[in-house]
């Protein structure tokens, strides 16, 4: 009796130490969870605030090119004043030349 009773004991301390070992590990993997937990509540965040940005992006992107289509209309009338000034500056450039010529016969 007393031996089975000793055995019942070191069955008895096994199991409390096991047990204890368990409830460390537990323990131990339950932080590393609730760390994992809010890493991903984290990146959650991160994504989140990152998707709102793009999505402001692209509708500021959008906006730019709607303001560039109305601008482009601008950008050939542009070019075509440029090139009439040019060709008037020429005309009035021939205007006084063919000005000083006439000028200069009459002095003759």
């Amino acid at each position: 009796a007393e031996r089975a009773a000793a055995e019942a004991r070191g069955s008895a301390a096994a199991a409390a130490a096991s047990t204890a070992q368990i409830t460390t590990t537990l323990a131990k993997a339950q932080d590393e969870l609730a760390a994992t937990k809010m890493q991903f509540e984290l990146a959650e965040r991160h994504r989140a605030i990152l998707e709102e940005k793009c999505s402001e992006m692209t509708i500021e992107l959008e906006t730019v090119r709607r303001e560039l289509q109305k601008l482009k209309p601008l950008q050939t009338s542009q070019a075509n004043l440029q090139k009439q000034y040019t060709e008037l500056q020429e005309h009035v450039h021939s205007a006084i030349n063919a000005a000083r010529r006439f000028v200069d016969q009459d002095n003759l």
